[in-house]
């Protein structure tokens, strides 16, 4: 069952909890952290200079690619690289190979020759879903993003498109592991964390609103508690608390003693106490300087 907030109370701890584990992190994931939009909307308006695209339709290509990706070693390469996809490489990415599942279901995948085609082409495309790549191409084809991604069923890539986009933005982008904080709990990477869907049509708030609205206060409160977060969105606090939460999943050292370069296998561990102080576990993360 995905993690929920259910109650006033509840959502008061959620965010006290937050807001503890921010006012603990260390100045350098702060630093980070707050750093990452403006870094990444400056790049990308940089980008969309130089393969002569409008930045607003760049922000939405990075952000329809984004599902699957990692975006600190990819996304940005991938500006780039869909100018190299051609006419006949997108009717590849469109045709499917149809399969029999063991349950009788039949199931569409990817044909092995685009694959290939990707990892010649574009390959930091190669691990993006063909749905992805298939927006970004509307995209790049002119069509406004907002047209494109849909805020009610793709919430977390349409806040990331405007969170890319403009720097003033107050959405947030509610991903796996943005989600796992709010949760304090780590957990597989392909649990279903019900957050696909938001903006409902009855008007009622969705799961994925109430994660947004539990970063949006515990972004008041660290900005009045704590000067480091003075002037920051909520985009910029779930930033920080997402390299936060990155830094505590690889604290513990590999077998070898060495420094991970991902977390450790996500069985639900949490990544601070209830009520927001760092483990003792992860002290290698949360005393460095």
């Amino acid at each position: 069952m995905p993690y929920d907030i259910t109650s006033g109370q509840q959502f008061r701890a959620v965010t006290n909890r937050m807001t503890t584990m921010g006012l603990h992190l260390p100045d350098s994931a702060v630093e980070e952290g707050l750093n990452w939009f403006p870094s990444v909307h400056e790049v990308v308006n940089k980008q969309a200079s130089n393969i002569d695209v409008p930045p607003s339709q760049a922000a939405g290509i990075v952000a329809a690619v984004s599902p699957n990706m990692n975006f600190d070693a990819r996304n940005i390469k991938a500006l780039d690289e869909i100018r190299n996809i051609t006419p006949e490489g997108w009717d590849m990415v469109r045709a499917k190979t149809k399969i029999k599942a063991p349950d009788g279901k039949i199931i569409y995948r990817r044909l092995p020759e685009t694959g290939a085609m990707l990892k010649e082409v574009a390959p930091s495309l190669a691990s993006a879903y063909d749905t992805s790549l298939l927006k970004a191409e509307s995209i790049l084809g002119g069509q406004p993003w907002r047209e494109v991604l849909s805020a009610r069923t793709s919430p977390k890539t349409y806040a990331f498109a405007e969170n890319i986009e403009d720097p003033t933005s107050t959405s947030v982008t509610i991903d796996g592991r943005a989600a796992d904080i709010v949760a304090n709990q780590r957990r597989d990477w392909k649990a279903d964390r019900g957050i696909g869907t938001a903006n409902l049509v009855s008007g009622k708030e969705s799961r994925y609103e109430r994660h947004e609205r539990a970063y949006q206060s515990a972004t008041s409160e660290l900005s009045q508690q704590d000067t480091r977060f003075t002037g920051a969105t909520p985009k910029d606090v779930q930033a920080v608390l997402w390299v936060g939460g990155r830094g505590v999943e690889r604290s513990q050292p590999t077998k070898s003693g060495g420094q991970r370069k991902v977390g450790e296998a996500r069985v639900g561990q949490p990544y601070v106490t209830p009520g927001g102080k760092p483990l003792k576990r992860d002290s290698r993360f949360w005393e460095q300087a």
